[in-house]
């Protein structure tokens, strides 16, 4: 896993600007289940961590 660089840093957004809200890709039933099953699972053992940001990927 990577570890953290000198370039990992927050992007400050300016207040009250508007916040897209949509799903780059949108996904069924299905696949957003096996999605959320995978990142539960990615979660837990270290692989990824959660993120503050509103616009997070």
């Amino acid at each position: 896993y990577a570890e953290k660089q000198k370039w990992d840093h927050a992007i400050k957004l300016i207040p009250g600007e508007h916040k897209l809200n949509y799903k780059v890709y949108p996904l069924n039933v299905g696949e957003q289940e096996q999605l959320n099953t995978l990142t539960k699972k990615r979660l837990k053992s270290g692989q990824i961590h959660s993120s503050k940001s509103l616009f997070a990927s």
